[in-house]
Order: C-alpha cells, then sequence, then structure tokens
C-alpha cells in the first residue's frame, strides 16, 4: 500500500482505519516501510485529516481513503463514532477562503468510498467536489 501511494503521492499521511484487534502502530508501520521519507505516521486519524488540509496548497489534491461513507472506527474492544465526512467538514471552516461541497451517493451498492479535496484557485481553497466509488466485490 504505501509503495504504491509514494508512486503517485506528494506526500503520504497514514493514519488508522479500523484496526480491530490488530495493533494499529504495527500497521502504520508496516505501510510506512513503502512510503520512503513521504509519509508522516499520524496515529490519530482527525490529526492527520487536520494536517494534511492544512499542508494542502494551491492546485493539488487530498485523497482522504479508507473509512468513506462509515461513521465508526473500530478498535477491537472499543468502538468510536467517527465520520471523516464530519471531520472534514469542521476542519474547513477553520482555513480562510474555504469552498465545501461533498455530494452523496447511494448507500445500497457494495462500496468503499474516500473523499477527494481540490483547491479551486491559487489561493489555498479546497473544494471536494467528487467522492470515489470503489466495489470491493464484498457485500455491505
Amino acid at each position: 500500500m504505501g509503495k504504491i501511494a509514494s508512486k503517485y503521492c506528494r506526500k503520504i499521511f497514514v493514519t488508522d482505519d479500523n484496526p480491530r484487534n490488530e495493533n494499529p502502530k504495527k500497521i502504520r508501520n508496516t505501510i510506512m516501510k513503502g512510503c520512503k521519507k513521504l509519509a508522516s505516521n499520524i496515529g490519530s486519524r482527525k490529526k492527520a485529516i487536520k494536517t494534511a488540509i492544512s499542508e494542502l496548497g494551491s492546485n493539488e489534491i487530498l485523497l482522504v481513503a479508507g473509512k468513506g461513507h462509515e461513521k465508526i472506527q473500530d478498535y477491537g474492544n472499543k468502538i468510536i463514532n467517527f465520520s471523516d465526512k464530519k471531520i472534514i467538514k469542521a476542519i474547513i471552516p477553520e482555513i480562510s477562503g474555504v469552498i465545501i461541497q461533498l455530494p452523496t451517493i447511494p448507500t445500497t451498492l457494495p462500496h468503499s468510498t474516500a473523499s477527494v479535496l481540490t483547491p479551486t484557485a491559487a489561493k489555498p481553497t479546497i473544494a471536494p467536489t467528487i467522492e470515489c466509488v470503489v466495489d470491493t466485490g464484498q457485500p455491505k
């Protein structure tokens, strides 16, 4: 995963998804091995998203992948209410001159979603304009 990301990305933020009963730090460290020096290891998903948004430059795209439509984060014996969309919507207003549009998609499809943030002007503005649907081949 890290090797593929490093091939196509200028900067990578490795964070927790749903580690369930696995060690989240070990998962992140394994991914980091393939990222070369392009990646930051940030365990807190909220902090990772905030850092990534704040470092987003003009004409750059930020892909927040993994959780998509999910509203929880699963740490095995600990379930946390967590929504990438809600976090992004809360962080965006903290940045001046920001535009945000988060489209919705049907939840009846088997999918994994990712919010894509893209600046719309020369100044650091962000407009999430697309939500990717990836067929995982697994029922929802």
